[in-house]
Order: structure tokens, then C-alpha cells, then sequence
């Protein structure tokens, strides 16, 4: 079909020239033959009188049109997907719905398991996918490659929808066995003592708790950078050290492992946990019905 001269089936092959910035990536995005995708970005730069995409070394860059053309020409190609694929009538035991949701492990644990054990029981054809956090999570929000996004306010992106899950504080634990981990727990001891903390994606990301006492206190000596936070037990277990982590977190960790909490002798400022999805789907039925759910779950927590 054509609308002014452009045939419509390149805007899919231009989002996803633009998206992979490499012809064969394309190609095997949208599933076409790379001599495919190769002429049908010669017929792209024709219509639109620019290359598009130039050779710079090894790698494609994105010219100032292409770069003009992003964000208009995925946003109209998310616009009729969900015209095309949105039911008028959501019957949850008929969904054969797959979400996609980033969400760190912590959330996992606390709230997102039990969400998605409540969901299945209801609509059991429903399906997840859990992403980890990563550096690209503003960008798969923004192209909408992602259904719901769960982290702290302070990270979430501006011109989306959100909603607040629930307000988290935070507390230490260590191994219950450790004789340097008293009751009530004193800020000359915890700055004494090592400490476990948690770094996210690519590029080591810290969490809001090590940025916040970095810049304001107290100071603490990390000697142990785990990935997860889930991995905060097992280097507790047996050592002195301690860990400064979210209070729900903490309650599965001692049912996990033999450790202790203790209230911290400082304060630092609660998290606000937000759900977040990008604007195209405001509408969307399914999403709604499984926020609802997750709402649900974290009141009961």
C-alpha cells in the first residue's frame, strides 16, 4: 500500500534500520533477506532524497533525517500495532497475553512471584518475561520493547505513566552468628565493620542507598560488590559483614539464611517503588488488569 507516493512496509524496514543501525540486523529483526533489506533501504534514501544511514569505519551512523525520523515513525508503528492487537473485550481465562517487565531481583522476591502466581491461577495462558536492569532501560522504555518497567522513582523516565507500588525503607542485616553485630546497632560499629553492596548492568550501576551514603554518610568500607541482590546472603553468612538493603528484602533473606536484621542508627530516605509503561498504552486492558493485580499484592505484603 502506498500513501503519498511511500510505500508503507518500509516504515517497518526504516524503524528497524534506525534501531540497528546495520542492514543485516535489520534484516534479521523483521525477517527479510539482507539483499531485501538492502534494497529497501535504496528505496528509502530515494523517497526521501538522504542516505539515511552513511558508513562511518565498521559501524552505520544515523544521518540528521534518519535521526528526525526515529522517533515520529515508531511511535505511528506502535500506534497501529495496538489498534490492531489490542482486544475489544478482555476475558482474562481466554489471554494468551505475554508481558514483557523489567525488574530487579529484589522485586522479584517481594512482589512480582507472588503477582504472577495470582495471575496464572487466573488467566493461565498468560506468559512473563522478566529482564534484568540494565544501562538501555530508559531507551527499551522509550520504544516501548518492554511492557511495565518497576524501579524507584528517582530513576523512572519523564512522559510515561506511572503508579506508586508501595514506599520501602531500609535496614542492615548480617549473619546471625556475627559477635560484631549488636542489638540495637550503634554508628560507630556499623562504620567499623565491612559491608556487602549491590552494582547493576554493563556499567556497575549503584543502588539509590550506596549513591545516597556516599554523598551524605556515613562512611562505610565495601570490600564485596555482588551483582544481585540476591547474592547479599550467602556473603554474609559465616563473616562479619554486614549489608544495608530494603526491609522486605531483608525479611526474605533471614527466611533464607540464618541472619538478623537491625534498625540502622542513621536515617536515609525511604524509596517510593513506581510502576511504569510507555503512554501508547494507556489503554491497554491487559496491562491494566495486571497492574491491578500487582497493586493488589503489594497491599498485602
Amino acid at each position: 500500500m502506498r500513501f503519498n507516493g511511500l510505500d508503507l512496509n518500509l516504515l517497518v524496514a526504516l524503524d528497524a534500520l534506525i534501531t540497528e543501525r546495520s542492514v543485516s540486523g535489520a534484516a534479521d529483526r523483521i525477517g527479510l533477506t539482507q539483499s531485501a533489506m538492502s534494497s529497501a533501504l535504496g528505496r528509502l534514501r530515494e523517497f526521501f532524497s538522504d542516505n539515511l544511514l552513511v558508513n562511518v569505519g565498521r559501524r552505520m551512523v544515523l544521518t540528521p533525517r534518519a535521526e528526525a525520523l526515529a522517533g515520529p515513525v515508531h511511535e505511528t508503528l506502535l500506534q497501529i500495532s495496538t489498534i490492531i492487537t489490542q482486544a475489544p473485550d478482555f476475558d482474562p481465562a481466554a489471554s494468551v497475553r505475554h508481558f514483557e517487565i523489567i525488574a530487579s531481583d529484589y522485586m522479584i522476591k517481594t512482589v512480582l512471584a507472588r503477582a504472577i502466581a495470582k495471575a496464572t491461577q487466573i488467566a493461565p495462558n498468560v506468559s512473563f518475561a522478566i529482564r534484568a536492569l540494565s544501562d538501555s532501560v530508559d531507551a527499551q522504555l522509550e520504544r516501548a520493547e518492554v511492557d511495565i518497567l518497576i524501579t524507584i522513582a528517582q530513576y523512572i523516565s519523564p512522559g510515561h505513566p506511572q503508579e506508586l507500588l508501595f514506599e520501602e525503607d531500609y535496614v542492615a542485616v548480617g549473619w546471625s552468628g556475627n559477635p560484631k553485630f549488636p542489638d540495637p546497632l550503634d554508628i560507630d560499629t556499623f562504620c567499623s565493620l565491612r559491608h556487602v553492596s549491590v552494582s547493576h548492568g554493563r556499567n556497575h550501576l549503584p543502588t539509590f542507598e550506596t549513591l545516597y551514603m556516599a554523598e551524605n554518610g556515613p562512611n562505610r568500607l565495601i570490600d564485596v560488590v555482588v551483582p544481585a541482590f540476591t547474592d547479599v546472603g550467602d556473603m554474609l553468612v559465616g563473616t562479619e559483614r554486614i549489608a544495608t538493603v530494603h526491609r522486605k528484602l531483608a525479611s526474605v533473606l533471614c527466611k533464607e539464611h540464618p541472619l538478623v536484621t537491625r534498625e540502622l542508627p542513621f536515617s536515609i530516605p525511604s524509596v517510593k517503588l513506581m510502576a511504569q509503561w510507555h503512554h501508547i498504552r494507556k489503554n491497554d486492558q491487559e496491562l491494566r488488569w495486571f497492574l491491578d493485580i500487582l497493586h493488589a499484592v503489594c497491599e498485602d505484603a
